[in-house]
This record gives C-alpha cells, structure tokens and sequence, in this order.
C-alpha cells in the first residue's frame, strides 16, 4: 500500500505543555495480497481512498515535573471511492514515558478502536511497546 499525505498543523508552549495539533490530508492506494477470508473483497483488491487525520499531541514543556510524559491522540478517516470495501476509520491514543537522557527510547501504553487499513476488520486493542529509534 502507498500512504502519501499533506500536513499542516502547529506547535505551541501554553505554560507547562507543549501542544501540537495537526492535519494529515491522506491519499491510500493499495492492493489486498491476503483477503483474510472476507468474501466481501473477493472482486475488491485494489483500492482508493481518500481521507485525512486529526491529531493532538499534549506533552509537558522543557524543565517542568511533566516533560517526559506524551499524550497522543488521533482520529483518521478515509472514503473509498473506487469500489464497495467501505471506509477506513480508527481512533488512536497513546500515553508515552520518555526517556530524558536518551531521546530515542520511549515506553508507551496505547489503545486502538476503528478498522484495520488492508481488510477493514473491527478492531478494539490495548498494547504496550518500548520504542527505540536509531
């Protein structure tokens, strides 16, 4: 699947958080290689979608009791217009610890409510991950 998108959105320090707000116009192109048995995508493979996702991000500013905590919520939604595999919704919030001696690590709890991108499963989940990023 291609992803391809459009930001725009802002950054600012309101006393001790920083907030970002941000919208993604979104253009999805992809093929379904595993239909995951769902007959509905039977004649449905390929698909177009075209969308845009909204998001926050609330984290505490430099130098407070609250600079490395990160709170990030999202909602993204997609109208397919070529075919019947319906529209891609999913609401997404994340809740990180990060590591303020090293920048590229970060613990984060997160929950997931909407559908998935190639098959459009329901999906409701809650996971834990320990990011690291070189």
């Amino acid at each position: 699947a291609k992803d391809s998108m459009v930001p725009l959105g802002f950054s600012r320090t309101y006393g001790p958080l920083e907030v970002q707000l941000a919208f993604d116009a979104l253009a999805d192109i992809g093929h379904v290689f595993d239909d995951g048995g769902i007959d509905g995508l039977e004649n449905e493979v390929n698909y177009i979608r075209l969308g845009g996702r909204f998001g926050t991000t609330l984290r505490g500013a430099k130098g407070t009791l609250f600079e490395d905590i990160e709170l990030d919520l999202s909602h993204r939604y997609s109208r397919n217009i070529d075919g019947n595999l319906g529209d891609l919704y999913r609401f997404d919030a994340s809740l990180s610890f990060l590591f303020s001696e090293r920048d590229n690590y970060r613990l984060s709890f997160s929950f997931a409510d909407g559908r998935t991108d190639e098959t459009l499963d329901n999906v409701e989940y809650w996971r834990t991950q320990l990011g690291v990023r070189f």
